[in-house]
Protein backbone atom coordinates (compact mmCIF):
# COMPACT_ATOMS: atom_id res chain seq x y z
CA UNK A 1 0.00 0.00 0.00
CA UNK A 2 2.79 2.39 -1.06
CA UNK A 3 0.47 3.97 -3.02
CA UNK A 4 -1.48 5.24 -0.10
CA UNK A 5 1.04 6.77 1.41
CA UNK A 6 0.53 9.90 -0.70
CA UNK A 7 -2.89 11.41 -0.83
CA UNK A 8 -4.66 12.44 -3.81
CA UNK A 9 -4.78 15.59 -4.25
CA UNK A 10 -1.06 15.56 -3.87
CA UNK A 11 -0.77 13.15 -6.80
CA UNK A 12 -2.71 15.14 -8.55
CA UNK A 13 -0.57 18.25 -7.81
CA UNK A 14 2.20 16.04 -9.37
CA UNK A 15 0.20 15.55 -12.29
CA UNK A 16 -0.32 18.39 -13.05
CA UNK A 17 3.11 20.07 -11.77
CA UNK A 18 4.22 17.42 -14.17
CA UNK A 19 2.26 18.66 -17.48
CA UNK A 20 2.92 21.85 -16.76
CA UNK A 21 6.56 21.42 -17.08
CA UNK A 22 5.89 19.53 -20.14
CA UNK A 23 3.95 21.86 -21.43
CA UNK A 24 6.26 24.93 -20.88
CA UNK A 25 9.36 22.34 -22.40
CA UNK A 26 7.18 21.99 -25.40
CA UNK A 27 6.01 26.08 -25.37
CA UNK A 28 9.98 26.80 -25.74
CA UNK A 29 10.91 24.23 -28.36
CA UNK A 30 8.10 25.88 -30.38
CA UNK A 31 9.21 29.05 -29.64
CA UNK A 32 12.92 28.44 -30.09
CA UNK A 33 11.70 26.92 -34.14
CA UNK A 34 9.47 30.14 -34.39
CA UNK A 35 12.53 32.00 -33.56
CA UNK A 36 14.51 30.89 -36.42
CA UNK A 37 11.87 30.94 -38.97
CA UNK A 38 11.32 34.50 -37.82
CA UNK A 39 15.19 35.18 -38.07
CA UNK A 40 14.89 32.92 -41.04
CA UNK A 41 12.06 35.70 -42.22
CA UNK A 42 14.09 38.86 -41.13
CA UNK A 43 17.11 37.43 -43.21
CA UNK A 44 15.45 37.13 -46.17
CA UNK A 45 13.21 40.20 -46.39
CA UNK A 46 17.15 42.09 -45.41
CA UNK A 47 18.34 40.83 -48.55
CA UNK A 48 15.23 41.81 -50.72
CA UNK A 49 15.59 45.45 -49.43
CA UNK A 50 19.43 45.31 -49.79
CA UNK A 51 18.84 44.41 -53.63
CA UNK A 52 15.47 47.08 -53.62
CA UNK A 53 18.02 49.69 -52.50
CA UNK A 54 20.72 48.46 -55.23
CA UNK A 55 17.85 48.54 -58.03
CA UNK A 56 17.35 52.42 -56.85
CA UNK A 57 20.70 53.05 -56.98
CA UNK A 58 20.76 51.96 -60.30
CA UNK A 59 17.28 53.47 -61.05
CA UNK A 60 19.09 57.35 -59.47
CA UNK A 61 21.75 56.89 -61.54
CA UNK A 62 19.67 56.81 -65.10
CA UNK A 63 17.43 58.84 -63.89
CA UNK A 64 20.75 61.41 -63.95
CA UNK A 65 21.85 60.77 -67.24
CA UNK A 66 18.35 61.16 -68.25
CA UNK A 67 18.00 64.62 -66.71
CA UNK A 68 21.57 65.97 -68.50
CA UNK A 69 19.90 64.67 -71.58
CA UNK A 70 17.20 66.92 -71.10
CA UNK A 71 18.99 69.87 -70.58
CA UNK A 72 21.02 69.62 -72.87
CA UNK A 73 18.23 68.85 -75.30
CA UNK A 74 16.62 71.70 -73.39
CA UNK A 75 19.28 74.00 -74.27
CA UNK A 76 19.50 72.72 -78.37
CA UNK A 77 15.66 73.94 -78.71
CA UNK A 78 16.68 77.13 -77.00
CA UNK A 79 19.40 77.76 -79.51
CA UNK A 80 17.15 76.87 -82.13
CA UNK A 81 14.86 78.86 -81.33
CA UNK A 82 16.55 82.35 -80.97
CA UNK A 83 18.06 81.00 -84.74
CA UNK A 84 14.50 80.91 -86.00
CA UNK A 85 13.93 84.71 -84.34
CA UNK A 86 16.75 85.64 -86.18
CA UNK A 87 15.68 84.00 -89.81
CA UNK A 88 12.37 85.35 -89.19
CA UNK A 89 13.76 88.78 -88.53
CA UNK A 90 15.41 88.66 -91.78
CA UNK A 91 12.29 87.82 -93.74
CA UNK A 92 10.17 90.73 -93.86
CA UNK A 93 12.96 92.52 -95.58
CA UNK A 94 12.70 89.85 -98.35
CA UNK A 95 9.03 89.71 -98.19
CA UNK A 96 9.15 93.30 -99.14
CA UNK A 97 10.90 92.83 -102.78
CA UNK A 98 8.77 89.62 -103.30
CA UNK A 99 6.25 90.17 -106.35
CA UNK A 100 2.34 90.49 -104.82
CA UNK A 101 0.61 87.27 -104.70
CA UNK A 102 -3.42 86.39 -105.24
CA UNK A 103 -3.36 85.22 -101.77
CA UNK A 104 -1.89 88.67 -100.78
CA UNK A 105 -4.89 90.85 -102.39
CA UNK A 106 -2.06 92.00 -105.04
CA UNK A 107 -2.17 91.98 -108.65
CA UNK A 108 0.89 91.08 -110.50
CA UNK A 109 2.70 94.44 -111.39
CA UNK A 110 4.44 92.68 -114.73
CA UNK A 111 3.77 90.64 -117.34
CA UNK A 112 4.77 87.25 -117.72
CA UNK A 113 7.98 87.00 -119.87
CA UNK A 114 7.62 84.33 -122.28
CA UNK A 115 10.74 83.03 -124.65
CA UNK A 116 10.44 82.22 -127.63
CA UNK A 117 13.13 80.44 -129.58
CA UNK A 118 15.90 82.11 -131.55
CA UNK A 119 16.06 81.98 -135.07
CA UNK A 120 19.49 80.35 -136.24
CA UNK A 121 20.58 81.12 -139.56
CA UNK A 122 21.70 78.54 -142.27
CA UNK A 123 25.31 79.51 -141.24
CA UNK A 124 25.00 78.36 -137.92
CA UNK A 125 22.75 75.58 -138.30
CA UNK A 126 25.43 73.62 -140.84
CA UNK A 127 28.02 73.00 -138.20
CA UNK A 128 25.31 71.54 -135.77
CA UNK A 129 24.27 67.87 -136.07
CA UNK A 130 20.57 67.28 -135.70
CA UNK A 131 19.32 63.98 -133.75
CA UNK A 132 17.11 61.89 -136.01
CA UNK A 133 14.07 60.73 -134.54
CA UNK A 134 13.63 57.31 -133.70
CA UNK A 135 9.81 56.46 -134.09
CA UNK A 136 10.39 53.07 -132.21
CA UNK A 137 11.81 54.68 -128.78
CA UNK A 138 8.78 57.56 -129.19
CA UNK A 139 6.36 54.93 -129.03
CA UNK A 140 7.59 52.56 -126.68
CA UNK A 141 8.16 56.14 -124.28
CA UNK A 142 4.51 57.07 -124.72
CA UNK A 143 3.82 53.54 -123.20
CA UNK A 144 5.95 53.99 -120.43
CA UNK A 145 5.14 54.68 -116.94
CA UNK A 146 7.12 58.19 -117.00
CA UNK A 147 7.71 57.91 -112.86
CA UNK A 148 11.21 57.75 -111.82
CA UNK A 149 11.86 54.70 -109.46
CA UNK A 150 13.86 55.28 -105.94
CA UNK A 151 17.31 54.13 -107.66
CA UNK A 152 16.71 57.19 -109.96
CA UNK A 153 15.70 55.68 -112.98
CA UNK A 154 12.89 55.37 -115.29
CA UNK A 155 9.48 53.19 -114.52
CA UNK A 156 10.03 50.36 -117.21
CA UNK A 157 5.79 49.69 -116.41
CA UNK A 158 3.13 50.02 -119.02
CA UNK A 159 1.31 53.62 -118.31
CA UNK A 160 -2.22 54.26 -118.13
CA UNK A 161 -3.93 57.16 -120.07
CA UNK A 162 -2.20 59.72 -117.26
CA UNK A 163 1.30 58.76 -118.42
CA UNK A 164 1.84 56.56 -115.21
CA UNK A 165 1.83 52.78 -114.12
CA UNK A 166 -0.97 51.43 -111.20
CA UNK A 167 1.86 51.73 -108.71
CA UNK A 168 2.77 55.01 -109.34
CA UNK A 169 -0.71 56.64 -109.78
CA UNK A 170 -2.52 55.31 -113.05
Amino acid sequence: METDRFPEWLKGLVIGLASCVAGAVLAAAYSATQRTQLHAQIAGLRAELTLAQERLAAKDHSLAGIDTQLAALRRTSADLSAELVRIKAQLPAAADHAPPTMATGGVPTTAPVISHPTPVSASESAGRQVPEAQPAQAAEADDQCTAITQKGTRCKRKARSNGRCWQHGG
